[in-house]
């Protein structure tokens, strides 16, 4: 239910059903295959990408330490699903890296113990590490493997995915493509009902608008605006951030600077930790190039 509620983007839902769960002296298991201390370690995992979106960044990596911890290591598929989470974690807070790093060892850790059923969903996540650390080529041609082997076996899809392909083309320069990515997964969210994602989908459509025409500033701010309002209407703190963010550049670069500042400096000063995070360094020196 939890990951249900993360994935519909109830990222405070999420919050109120884990700790409700966890708190339950004798909380009914969701399978036969988890212990207890299972069923937190995977818990602990999804709550704190739910703790991050909702602008913990730092309790969220608390917690998905403590997942880590508690996972016990000859129980392979509760590791797998922990390293999994972990690793979506890290490109949620734009560590490529670590993202990478947490990928690859689910993806060794379930080979080596023949927990497979898992990889697909390790080598999408893969491919957006690869895309954040600025390996994008290669993330790309991943990426799109893994989503023709899902259409192939009729797996549902996940709209991160898309979201880590519209980023790549941004980053290659190739609008068309983004947006193209971008259709396809306000598609998927329209038919699945999946949210999680849905702020950043419409914030990086209008960054790929803007990439496609120089001069689209109205149709840029119009997709950016309704990013900031789904991530408002979601308690999407993180979200929020990095749309205000991409807005605040765009009302620069139109002459509206007082506008940039006071709306970029509300949402940063809302924050009282994980400063040292790319989304909040980004905000950070906007904020200042605003006040000079």
């Amino acid at each position: 239910m939890g990951s249900t509620l993360v994935c519909m983007g109830d990222f405070s839902g999420a919050v109120a059903h884990f700790e409700q769960s966890i708190n339950l002296p004798n909380a009914p298991r969701p399978s036969a295959i988890f212990t207890i201390t299972q069923t937190k370690a995977v818990a602990f995992g999804v709550l704190a990408q739910a703790l991050c979106c909702l602008g913990y960044p730092d309790r969220a990596r608390r917690l998905s330490r403590e997942a880590q911890a508690q996972a016990p290591q000859e129980t392979p598929f509760t590791l797998v699903l922990v390293l999994a989470a972990d690793s979506e974690l890290q490109q949620l807070l734009r560590d490529g890296q670590r993202g990478l790093q947490q990928a690859d060892a689910a993806m060794a850790y379930a080979i080596e113990k023949g927990t497979l059923s898992q990889l697909g969903r390790i080598a999408g996540l893969r491919a957006s590490a690869l895309i954040e650390s600025g390996q994008v080529e290669e993330g790309i041609a991943i990426a799109n493997q893994t989503l023709g082997m899902s259409q192939a076996a009729g797996v549902g899809l996940l709209a991160a995915a898309f979201c880590a392909l519209a980023a790549a083309y941004a980053k290659l320069i190739k609008p068309a493509e983004g947006l193209e990515a971008v259709r396809k997964g306000i598609d998927l969210m329209q038919r699945t009902g999946e949210r999680q994602y849905a702020a950043e989908l419409f914030r990086l459509r209008g960054e790929l608008e803007l990439l496609a025409d120089r001069d689209a500033f109205e149709a840029a701010e119009t997709s950016v605006r309704q990013a900031i309002e789904i991530a408002r209407a979601q308690s999407a703190k993180w979200w929020e951030l990095r749309a205000t963010t991409s807005l605040a550049r765009l009302l620069r670069n139109t002459n509206r600077r007082a506008d940039a500042r006071a709306m970029l400096a509300e949402i940063y000063n809302w924050f009282t930790e994980g400063f040292d995070t790319a989304d909040l360094k980004d905000a950070k020196g906007l904020l200042g190039e605003l006040n000079a």
